[in-house]
Parts: structure tokens; sequence; C-alpha cells
């Protein structure tokens, strides 16, 4: 396990205060200098306080957990002996054992402690392989992220992200303080909206809490459901008025979720309350934007891309997401609710990014005359199904019971089967004796006739009756009998008999 390195100054000489970690492969002079070294000089940091040490992984293109603490044994002796305070590293799988965090993604703007026994006087800095840009360049942002947050450590003027970002947040408790909060919300033209629930299923789902943000640093966000035997009821009514009667816009951040949720709680009796459903979607759907949508359109890539809300205001509120979140019913009240307001927050910053990328990229027609159309439509859809013509599809349930009636009549009135109908009973009564110690029984004691719905039924059609050869199996052996299948039987016998599709018909 050899240690490879590259000077930010091939003049200059040890101590070097900070070192960039990255893969071998991605060892190069000119591209460190590049995406690294330059752009840090630029920042302020001098490049003889610079280097970079590779990272190794086995042939085969992995590193486990085992392989990655060896080779580190010999990376640190290179960065104490060349006196390293601070990691930058663009490697996430290495970012993770030496931080000792479960994922990596979540913490590009941070400065973390070296976890590793003997190396706890390290910092730790996330960043980008350069080489993610080749098949992705909007993820520059990360790369620049590792960089700035390297910058503000060294100068001392760096703060954990979404440090101070929860400037006037409101929880109220009480029924009367919930609908002074509430009221209050009814000057503002514009608000981003969440939930909490205890399920994914909408039926299911309940209200566990609700927030409300008016800005990036201020909202309310209070229980409902999880309250006094009486008042969950009441609240319920509270939010109902509210969302008729406000008049601004209301944006989310998957809408599909939240609004499906709200609509099935506050404005429908049960599944088939079809009146209060379109009463809800008329109602929710007003003035509604989708942060999702927006950033989808705004990325605007075929390279992959993320729409959670957490990964998209990470530079804004970093990583507050709760480890638990899939059952609220884990988590703290207090702490529930401060999740529930900080991804309001999150939506108003994500709308503030990215609704001028959409307009810049002229993607705002397809916005307003197709998805936003689009979001009620798949709401429907998502609590009542396809919608039908019960009349219409009676008409056709008839009708194709009817044609399905005359092609078995035709088929097991044919004589190409009766040869099957004799082998099928045959097949019965062997079963059968061979279950009985003295008694026999013949054909006379079975009626069974052919089932074209039976896979073996049809082989031992084509195979033991016709004699046709097997052309293809299924996994476990079988002769098989799809639809491919059948129509290399066709062709054969069209090829074998020189027979015209009306002799086959």
């Amino acid at each position: 396990m050899s240690v490879h390195h590259i000077l930010g100054d091939p003049n200059s000489h040890a101590p070097y205060p900070i070192a960039i970690l990255i893969r071998l492969t991605a060892l190069s002079k000119k591209e460190m200098i590049r995406h690294y070294i330059s752009p840090l000089e630029t920042l302020g940091i001098s490049a003889k306080d610079i280097v970079c040490y590779s990272l190794d992984y086995k042939d085969s293109g992995k590193a486990p957990v085992s392989f990655i603490k060896a080779y580190l044994v010999h990376l640190f002796k290179a960065c104490n002996g060349n006196k390293v305070e601070t990691l930058l590293v663009a490697d996430p799988n290495y970012f993770k054992v030496l931080t000792g965090m479960k994922k990596a993604d979540a913490y590009y703007g941070y400065v973390l402690p070296c976890v590793l026994k003997g190396q706890e006087h390290l910092k730790v800095i996330l960043t980008l392989n350069y080489k993610a840009l080749f098949y992705n360049p909007s993820v520059r942002t990360k790369l620049d992220a590792g960089l700035n947050t390297l910058y503000e450590h060294r100068q001392g003027i760096h703060f954990t992200p979404g440090t101070g970002v929860i400037r006037s947040a409101s929880y109220p408790e009480t029924l009367k303080e919930i609908m002074d909060a509430v009221h209050a919300l009814y000057d503002y033209p514009l608000l981003t909206v969440d939930i909490e629930a205890y399920s994914l299923d909408f039926d299911k789902a309940g209200i566990g809490t609700i927030a409300f943000a008016w800005d990036q640093h201020s909202g309310i966000a209070f229980t409902l459901d999880d309250r006094p035997t009486a008042e969950p009821k009441q609240v319920r009514a509270l939010l109902t008025m509210f969302f008729c009667q406000y008049k601004g816009k209301l944006i989310y951040h998957n809408v599909a979720y939240d609004v499906k949720v709200l609509i099935y709680n506050l404005f429908m009796k049960d599944l088939l309350d079809l009146e209060g459903l379109q009463h809800g979607l008329k109602i929710m759907y007003r003035d509604t934007d989708c942060t999702k949508i927006i950033t989808y359109l705004a990325i605007n890539s075929t390279a992959g891309n993320k729409l959670d809300l957490k990964s998209n205001a990470q530079e804004f509120l970093g990583n507050y997401a709760q480890d638990d979140i899939k059952d609220i019913t884990k988590i703290s009240t207090n702490n529930l609710l401060r999740y529930n307001l900080s991804d309001c927050l999150a939506t108003h910053y994500v709308y503030s990014k990215n609704w001028p990328i959409l307009i810049a990229d002229k993607q705002l027609s397809i916005y307003e005359e197709i998805f936003k159309p689009g979001m009620s439509v798949i709401t429907q859809m998502e609590i009542h199904g396809m919608p039908m013509d019960m009349e219409k599809v009676k008409e056709a349930a008839i009708k194709f019971q009817n044609l399905e009636d005359k092609y078995i009549a035709d088929i097991m009135s044919s004589p190409l089967i009766s040869g099957v109908t004799t082998l099928i009973q045959q097949k019965a009564c062997d079963a059968h004796n061979a279950k009985l110690k003295t008694k026999v029984v013949t054909l006379n004691d079975h009626n069974e006739v052919f089932n074209p719905g039976s896979n073996q039924q049809i082989a031992m059609l084509l195979h033991a009756d016709w004699g046709l050869p097997i052309l293809d199996t299924t996994d476990g052996g079988a002769p098989a009998t799809g639809a491919d299948t059948l129509k290399k039987h066709l062709a054969y016998l069209r090829n074998k008999f020189n027979l015209t599709e009306d002799d086959l018909a």
C-alpha cells in the first residue's frame, strides 16, 4: 500500500497544514491544480500549504472498511510527518470511515473531527472528486462547497450549515393559541406548507403535525391528531376553513403526497366521498406550486438528479434529517415540530433558488401548461383511481364475456382437442389409481376436459397429442407455452407443411 503525493507548490517544504485526499486514479497534477489548488488560491489559501495524497482501492474497484483502515495507517504516517491539520476528502467511502458517519452526501459544508484513535486532532471536510463533473456538471456545487468550507474553517469564520436559520418560530399548543396563529397566516401572500404523518398510505396517514412558513426563517408548527380527545376535530375544522378562505399562494415540496393527505383528512368523509374529493381538489389546487416539480425543471438534466427536499436544501439547512422519520411516533414532539418547520423553511429556500432558474431556462410554459394542470388529475387518480364510466364498463364486460364464451365453445367443439382430452383423463386416472390399494378406476370415472388456461394442458396438446417439438422451456425446464412460443409453433407449421395464413386460420 503505497501513498502517492503531489505538492501544491513543488518548491515548498513541510509543514503542509492542508491535505487533499483523492483516489489514485484521479491524482493528476494538472487536474488537481485546476479543480482544487488554483480555486483555493483564489479564495486566499496558499498552494505552499497544500499536499495531495492518493487514496487506494482494491483491483475490483471496491474499498471495504477493513481495507480503508489498513491503508489509512500508511496515510496517517505521511500526514503526521508533514504536520497536516485538515483533510479535504474527495471520496465518500474514506470520509465515512474517517468521521464515523453512516452517509456522506448530507455532510457537505461540515467540518468534522476524525474519529480514528490517535488522529482526533485532524479535521475532516468533504468535497467531490472532480471526475464526477464529466458525467454531471451540475454537481459542481458540491466540489465548491468543500473548497469554501475549507477556506472558512482556516479563516475561523465557518458556521455549521443550518446555524441561525430558524429565527422566528412559534409552536402553539392550546386550541386558542393555534386559532390565533392560523388567523395570522391570512396576512401573508405566500406560504409554504408541510405535514408529518403516520403512514405513506393516504388513508392511514392522518395528520401528526402541520407547519406553515412565510419566509426562509419564520413560521409555525403545531400538532393535530395527537391532541386531547375533542381537539383534533376542532383543529381540522379550523384548517379546512383556512384552506377554503386563504387567497394567497401555497407551496409544497412533493405536493402529490401532502395535498392528497390533506384532502382525504379535511374534505372527505370516506374513500367513496366523491363530492368531498372534488371540493377538496378545487380548494387545494386553487393557487398551488410544487418545488419538487420546479426543481426537476430547473435541473433539466439527463445525467441524473436528486429531487428530495433535504438534498436540494442541504447547503441551507445542513443535515437536519431525523433518522426515525419513517415513524414519527419515535420522535419527541418538540423535535418533530422543529423538523416539520425546517421542511417548510427548506421549501422556501428551494423555491427561491430554483424558480429563477426555471424562468431563465424558459420552462415556465411547460410548468404552467403541463405539470401544474396535471397535479390535480394525478391526485384524483391516486385517491379514487382512474375515473371510469361504470355503465360503459358493464357494457364492455358483457361484450368481452360473450367473446370469451364463443372462443371457448369453438375450442371445446374442435376435433383437434379430442385427443388431448383423453390424455388429460388418462393422466388423472393414473394419478387416482396410484393412490388406491385395491380398487381400480377407469376413464369412465373421470370427466376432466381441456382447460385452455392451463399451461400444462396446452403443452400436453402441443407435444403429447400433436407431436410438435419443444421450442422453448421455462426457467424450471417445462415446455413454454407463452405467446412468443406459440408464434414460433405457427412458423414451424407454416414452414414444414408449406401452409398459408388461410390454412392456419
